[in-house]
């Protein structure tokens, strides 16, 4: 790989980033492991039972936000268990995988009781008497080096750490925590410009299968490195070697499925070059934006003409649309206008020589929301028009105008389909309430409620015409719809509150007691939600509800 110094410059500040993360992820599942467990008699189970039970108080005290003064005496609870289950081991015909959890378990504890000392000291232990019991041991020195970066002393952590990825048991590279080692590591390389050894690395987390169960996050941080690692470099031959690892060449469409998974990430990077991963590249490079973002648009270009040459294995699949779709896409981000409208044309041409009418509809849809997506709502309308079917046309074309509440549009697309012959009841209902949102936004009141005199479907026209009287200033109509509403059960407590509401808004506040009052006489409206408002709304205003009370208003 090229070693320019934009690359370092770039490569070195996304390393730090990973890195400094890495130790909030730093777990593993404590315990003892089954495969020993199922062997043990009835007293050293019942012990280890205890032993795990305080662990597991500690564990939730912690995670319920307790403070750490609290959590001390727990854990270190826990480590007198997990002691005690050590002794009862070593009196009887013990095995030493038994002894390295159990003795691990009692650094785990005094780790997670800040007690560092006596948990690097315990850890050593397991270390120095059951170096062979990999489950424990590996567990050991990872938290040894972790707790040994906690306290500062980077050069003994990361000394530990080096160890640890020289370790080439294949139980030990399995081990979950070794991924997390393998992150720092290569973190560390990345840091150092030493790209070529980061990614190897990477690699090795990204190929370890086991890891893909148990250290499913480091996976994905090394697959998204390295994805980085080669997009800036243009080493496309390492990609494609992550991209279709474990994945037959004859699966063609798995393969594709790749592919737009990795077209994706890379839009969402180019997308973001301004920050995130990007934003430190764009710091090094203040004062030379310009510079930076052609930098950027070649690694951008040369990438989509790497994503260019995967044509073949789409059309192996018969997925040359997806195809088509993804470059269309990748493409618009970075081409002038006139190279867009020529790939535009290209894109629908191809598409318009299909004679299955429904596939293309759908790939006509899927052409105008990606350019809704990217913020070209002109280009789609255009796309839009393009739908045979009257009705599929204009309800698609209200769905972009509705994306940028353009009310205008949208009325006189509703108006066309309120037009239209064959609608069912809900959809002429379904368009004239959305007609009645499209008027009430371009301050048509009069007109909106003329049309809700027509829809007349109360109690929900009632709603809506008081709230429109009630903003013209018609305020006597807005409390006849109100009282209207009142006459349907359900609706009822929520309208005298509403009236109430709005009387001591304006000024009426003996009238709006008496209807809060109202809320409180009625037997069927004490356990509402409105009740308890009037209740809250009568102490504000310094009445007393205590006692019976009357109902005041008719």
């Amino acid at each position: 790989m090229a070693k320019n110094s934009f690359l370092k410059t770039a490569l070195a500040g996304l390393a730090a980033i990973a890195a400094a993360g890495a130790w909030a992820r730093s777990e593993w599942t404590w315990g003892v492991p089954s495969s020993v467990y199922k062997d043990l008699d009835f007293n050293l189970r019942a012990g280890v039972d205890r032993a795990v039970k305080i662990f597991k108080i500690a564990e939730d005290a912690e995670r319920s936000g307790k403070p750490v003064r609290d959590l001390v005496p727990l854990y270190r609870g826990a480590a007198a268990e997990w002691r005690k289950v050590q002794i009862m081991s070593e009196s009887e015909e013990f095995s030493e995988p038994l002894l390295a959890a159990v003795v691990f378990m009692q650094g785990y504890s005094y780790d997670r009781a800040r007690d560092r000392n006596e948990a690097i000291k315990t850890y050593n232990e397991v270390l120095d008497l059951y170096p062979d019991e990999i489950e424990s041991a590996v567990a050991a020195k990872w938290h040894i080096a972790r707790v040994k970066l906690g306290m500062g002393d980077t050069r003994a952590g990361n000394a530990i750490i080096d160890e640890m990825v020289e370790d080439e048991r294949p139980l030990a590279m399995k081990h979950p925590l070794m991924a997390e080692a393998y992150m720092n590591k290569a973190g560390r390389l990345f840091n150092a410009c030493e790209e070529d050894e980061a990614g190897d690395y990477w690699n090795k987390v990204i190929k370890t299968r086991e890891f893909h169960k148990n250290a499913w996050q480091e996976v994905q941080s090394a697959k998204n490195m390295f994805r980085f690692l080669c997009f800036v470099s243009g080493d496309f031959q390492r990609l494609e070697e992550m991209l279709f690892d474990g994945i037959d060449e004859k699966a063609t469409s798995k393969m594709a499925n790749a592919i737009i998974g990795q077209f994706n990430w890379a839009m969402g990077e180019y997308g973001n070059r301004g920050s995130g991963t990007w934003s430190y590249f764009m710091r090094k490079e203040k004062g030379k934006e310009k510079a930076a973002a052609e930098k950027m648009k070649k690694f951008f270009s040369s990438y989509l003409s790497w994503g260019q040459s995967k044509g073949p294995i789409f059309l192996a699949c018969n997925r040359k649309f997806d195809f088509d779709m993804m470059l269309f896409k990748a493409w618009y981000m970075i081409e002038t206008k006139e190279q867009i409208k020529a790939r535009f044309d290209k894109l629908i041409a191809e598409v318009q020589k299909d004679s299955d009418k429904k596939r293309v509809l759908a790939r006509l849809k899927v052409i105008a929301e990606a350019l809704m997506n990217l913020g070209d709502f002109a280009t789609a309308r255009i796309v839009a028009t393009m739908i045979p079917d009257q009705k599929e046309r204009l309800l698609y074309c209200y769905g972009i105008e509705s994306r940028q509440r353009r009310w205008k549009e949208m009325l006189d697309l509703l108006e066309q389909l309120l037009a239209l012959k064959g609608l069912t009841a809900d959809e002429v209902s379904g368009f004239k309430w959305q007609k009645v949102d499209c008027l009430e936004n371009l301050g048509k009141f009069e007109d909106e409620i003329k049309l809700l005199n027509d829809i007349s479907d109360p109690p929900r026209t009632l709603w809506r015409l008081s709230r429109v009287y009630r903003r013209i200033g018609s305020k006597g109509k807005s409390y006849a719809m109100l009282n209207e509403i009142m006459f349907f059960p359900k609706d009822a407590p929520a309208s005298v509150l509403t009236q109430a509401r709005y009387r001591e808004e304006d000024g009426e506040k003996d009238t709006a007691i008496a209807l809060y009052r109202r809320l409180l006489s009625q037997p069927e409206w004490k356990q509402c939600g409105e009740s308890s408002a009037a209740h809250q709304a009568l102490e504000r205003l310094g009445i007393a509800t205590g006692g019976a009370m009357t109902n005041t208003l008719r």
